[in-house]
């Protein structure tokens, strides 16, 4: 509610950088209640006003490729995930990386693809430390306790899982650390 009444107090004074930021913090929010086409639309929105101003910076770009990454992942299109998260690497936004590089290592995991899913996870984890980081780094974490689940690395991920868990209890992250125990079963009842 506080977003979209940010948006409408920017849209009457015309500052389009910081609507278009609401409508990208917007969008992260409607990915991570897995609304991934109510994402969709208010990234195009987001992209709209800052094309339409020519106002898009190489980080909003980035930061609208991860997102867009994020929510055809959720929908389950990897060639379209493929394309932004590629796009959002390509951009080296050092904050916006670790996100990206965690997609990546979802979207592999997905396919199958455990060693590359592990390569972009581990990186994801490391650059949101190097970062201070450490929430993305957990949801990086999480994801890696799936997949060391899946390739049956049980302590690999009962220690992915834990540090995930962590940091979601430190941060007073209740609904994550739910999550983290949905995603991984018996691996999140530490």
């Amino acid at each position: 509610h506080h977003l979209i009444g940010a948006i409408a107090a920017y849209e009457r004074i015309g500052k389009v950088a910081a609507q278009a930021g609401c409508r990208i913090t917007l969008a992260v929010a409607h990915n991570q209640a897995g609304a991934h086409q109510q994402a969709l639309a208010v990234l195009k929105e987001a992209e709209d006003l800052l094309v339409l101003r020519s106002e898009a910076l190489p980080w909003q770009q980035a930061l609208i490729a991860q997102a867009r990454a994020e929510a055809y992942l959720g929908l389950g299109d990897w060639p379209a995930t493929a394309t932004h998260v590629q796009a959002a690497i390509a951009a080296e936004e050092v904050s916006i990386l670790p996100d990206a590089y965690r997609v990546y290592g979802e979207l592999c995991l997905s396919q199958g693809d455990y060693a590359q899913a592990e390569r972009w996870l581990c990186q994801s984890v490391e650059l949101a430390h190097t970062n201070g980081d450490g929430y993305l780094a957990a949801y990086a974490q999480r994801k890696l306790g799936v997949l060391y689940q899946a390739m049956g690395k049980d302590e690999a991920a009962t220690h992915a899982v834990a540090a995930a868990m962590r940091f979601f209890e430190e941060a007073n992250l209740p609904h994550e650390v739910e999550r983290t125990r949905q995603e991984v079963g018996h691996f999140g009842q530490l």
